[in-house]
């Protein structure tokens, strides 16, 4: 069920690890930074501003004006994106059966039953982060709701990755719980 046209499952009960509050909080924290301190910047250097010091004058060049800026339109980027996740704040639901990837608690991104998991693995990307790479068995099985299941395997080799690694639930910890769930399942 990989089509976008067919509808989504309903999200399931289970386990949930949510997006930290603190990312959103953090993000909106880091705009309001880049916002004073890129807009002071800039404003400081359209007044010219000059400063005296030890070895003389000192004044804002164009450059600092333009990555003053830069900066202030990036935390002014960063402000609504932090309240758009602050109040769309994702969660990995780990089922009896299957496990989902769910939007403010009703909305399912991606569903995946564990018996249709060919392959999975904690590996580590380009940068050195670490998340667990699920392959699905088949594609068009009925039961997963995963639109871009293609696309996300072009890109990092995977059908799916699972990358939010929390001190309350690290990566080894879901991938031993989504092993198990899995086994269970084809015995069953």
């Amino acid at each position: 069920m990989n089509s976008p046209s067919i509808a989504r499952p309903a999200p399931i009960a289970g386990e949930e690890l949510r997006v930290p509050l603190s990312m959103a909080v953090g993000i909106i924290g880091m705009g309001f930074v880049a916002l004073i301190f890129g807009g002071g910047i800039a404003l400081l250097t359209w007044r010219s501003f000059t400063f005296g010091g030890p070895a003389g004058e000192y004044t804002f060049t164009d450059y600092a004006g333009w990555f003053g800026l830069f900066l202030g339109v990036c935390g002014l980027l960063l402000i609504p994106a932090g309240v758009l996740l602050l109040f769309n704040r994702g969660a990995l639901v780990l089922g009896q059966d299957r496990l989902q990837y769910v939007v403010n608690r009703r909305k399912v991104i991606t569903q995946i039953p564990y018996r249709n998991i060919a392959r999975m693995e904690i590996a580590t990307d380009e940068i050195g982060a670490r998340f667990i790479g699920i392959e699905l068995a088949n594609l068009a099985d009925p039961e997963t709701y995963h639109p871009d299941a293609t696309g996300c395997q072009d890109l990092s080799g995977w059908h799916y990755k699972i990358e939010n690694n929390s001190p309350r639930f690290p990566l080894e910890q879901i991938y031993q719980h989504i092993a198990t769930q899995a086994n269970a399942t084809r015995r069953s």
